[in-house]
């Protein structure tokens, strides 16, 4: 999941800055651009392109979803969507400018596809103020932003159905050269109602808010990890007090108490092995599970299936030192009889 959504940021962020009005915080906000204040950051020398996205909440065929719109002409060449189905994200684009309100077109995500059983070709009645407009599905693209899905049209078909030139944020792509952080701190002065960040910028804040996201997944793999070993070290023990007899008859024997020592501690790392063996089996059946059927069914996502061999090498490594350090004490404790204490304290 990691992978998939971080190879999608990188697809997705590829303008120079991103223009939002202060205090929105996310598709459902209302807060929006005027147009003539968009007019006057398109007019700064500094802006070679300036892309007007608009994102609103609708009900369709029912169900809520989002409705948007983005300046495919413009943009065509530039942006890079991750395609599920209708071919590069710039034919498409270019495809369903050229349709205009004629032939008026969309790309969905693929989210919406699922939600709603559509698919190329698949025609969808969009409302407007003035009714129903129909719109055939021209390209299928992955998104990960929200999991009602999104119906993406032309900006020029979108402004003659909606009549509304507001926008909900804007991606300009400034001219060779020019310094992105310089610009964006220039339009934040100029404009205070401006949240405007940079590419790298709202990269990291998006790979921040990602990996604080999943910061507790990593703590509740320590946890169980030290539940396991809290629990290997209670079965060693519970062995080692039922052989009590067993390891006192081979002490008597001369079997000195590192070697029932190590003998124990072998045993305990077998089913720690063992152990670490069975999860990482039933982890990946569970992974394809979740990857294959759960997301696709919930979400509506594809992920990218990957496994992260260091990771897990990493965590198989940790797990048996750790299983291993843990049964130390717990193995010399059990093989130490009363003479052993008598004879320490004597002398």
């Amino acid at each position: 999941f990691e992978r998939t959504v971080l190879a999608w940021i990188g697809a997705s962020l590829q303008a120079d800055l991103y223009v939002s009005p202060a205090g929105a915080l996310g598709a459902g906000s209302r807060h929006r651009l005027e147009p003539e204040l968009v007019d006057r950051l398109a007019a700064d020398p500094d802006v070679e392109l300036l892309d007007r996205f608009e994102m609103t909440p609708v009900t369709l065929l029912g169900q809520p979803t989002y409705l948007a719109c983005g300046d495919f002409g413009l943009v065509a060449p530039r942006r890079q969507l991750i395609m599920a189905a209708g071919g590069t994200s710039a034919e498409v684009m270019a495809q369903i400018h050229a349709g205009g309100t004629a032939a008026p077109g969309a790309l969905c995500s693929e989210t919406f596809a699922r939600r709603f059983g559509v698919g190329l070709g698949s025609v969808v009645p969009v409302p407007a103020p003035d009714g129903l407009h129909p719109v055939t599905i021209r390209g299928v693209f992955a998104d990960y932003g929200n999991e009602r899905g999104s119906l993406i049209l032309d900006r020029s078909v979108y402004l003659a159905w909606f009549r509304d030139p507001k926008v909900a944020s804007l991606a300009a792509y400034l001219k060779p050269g020019v310094e992105p952080e310089a610009v964006a701190e220039r339009w934040e002065r100029a404009f205070p109602g401006l949240e405007v960040r940079s590419n790298a910028g709202l990269r990291r804040q998006v790979v921040t808010i990602f990996q604080q996201t999943f910061a507790l997944t990593y703590a509740l793999e320590l946890v169980g990890v030290a539940v396991a070993l809290a629990g290997l070290v209670q079965a060693l023990l519970g062995l080692a007090l039922q052989r009590r007899g067993e390891l006192a008859a081979l002490r008597a024997l001369g079997a000195p108490s590192g070697g029932l020592a190590t003998v124990l501690v072998l045993e305990g790392a077998g089913v720690a092995g063992a152990g670490l063996l069975g999860g990482l089996g039933l982890g990946y059946l569970l992974a394809r599970l979740l990857v294959g059927v759960l997301n696709p069914q919930v979400f509506g996502w594809t992920l990218a299936f990957s496994l992260p061999w260091r990771y897990l090498a990493g965590l198989a490594a940790l797990t048996l030192l750790a299983a291993v350090a843990a049964l130390l004490p717990a193995a010399r404790w059990a093989t130490r009889l009363a003479a052993d204490r008598e004879a320490e304290e004597g002398a």
